[in-house]
């Protein structure tokens, strides 16, 4: 268990969960939102733990929104 170093992280951080993960509980992860300082977490309907793939298309939409702030 690493959770104790989470709120050293310092670069921005995009937390992206299934709503119906079994693995990583929506509970969890949002203890580990709460826990990285000015850390993005989106959660995506109707997916488990395998969100890149149960849904491509909500995933890469969220990832590229995130990467988007920050282009030269």
């Amino acid at each position: 268990d690493t959770t104790s170093v989470l709120p050293a992280i310092k670069v921005r951080t995009l937390i992206i969960c299934g709503e119906e993960d079994k693995m990583t509980t929506l509970e969890v992860m949002t203890k580990m939102k709460n826990a990285i300082p000015d850390s993005e977490m989106k959660v995506i309907q109707g997916v488990g733990h395998l969100t890149n793939l149960e849904n491509p298309e909500a995933f890469n939409s969220i990832l590229l929104e995130f990467l988007s702030k920050f282009k030269a």
